[in-house]
């Protein structure tokens, strides 16, 4: 191979490992600028008592600095303190029985957390309606992942008196199972 063949192999190879090298960057600085943030809900249940929470959780994409963009830590602060000072409110005002359900809404160029339910006072002991937004002045980056429907509450025809209907093992809808003796 002569000299000038040797120079066009080697100039093609760098340009390839140039253009890999910026693609994979490019990947990589778009992963940083767009890490997976999620809001969930949380949900509380025992006797006299329903709460739904969102909850907000951050995936980091990439592998560059803290794994993302420093403005997102600072909306998930600025997102927990508006929901934990809800959070602490309800808990010192309100007691069983005690229903909250949450929802949030992104859009607008802004962030809404809303509260709604009822709850006993404690200072009053009576039923009082819960209603509280938080408005966060800008649109979070996040996926509001929406509760599954709650299946519905059968009423059962089983009798332990019954022949038969002994040492029954129903598996329901919501992946739990119950157990007849």
């Amino acid at each position: 191979m002569n000299g000038k063949k040797k120079r066009y192999v080697i100039l093609i190879v760098l340009a390839v490992v140039v253009l890999a090298a910026g693609i994979l960057g490019g990947r990589e600085l778009w992963m940083y600028e767009h890490p997976e943030i999620q809001i969930r809900f949380s949900h509380d249940r025992s006797e006299d008592l329903y709460r739904s929470y969102p909850i907000c959780s951050i995936r980091s994409r990439s592998h560059i600095g803290q794994g993302y963009a420093k403005q997102y830590g600072e909306e998930l602060r600025q997102y927990w303190e508006a929901t934990n000072e809800v959070f602490v409110w309800i808990s010192e005002q309100y007691q069983k029985p005690l229903y909250v359900t949450s929802d949030v809404t992104i859009g607008d160029g802004k962030t809404v957390i809303s509260f709604r339910g009822t709850g006993t006072s404690m200072t009053t002991g009576e039923t009082e309606e819960i209603h509280r937004d938080c408005v966060l002045d800008f649109e979070m980056h996040a996926e509001v992942l929406r509760s599954e429907e709650e299946p519905e509450l059968t009423v059962s025809d089983w009798n332990p008196e019954e022949e038969g209907q002994q040492n029954q093992i129903s598996y329901l809808t919501d992946g739990s199972v119950e157990c007849r003796l």
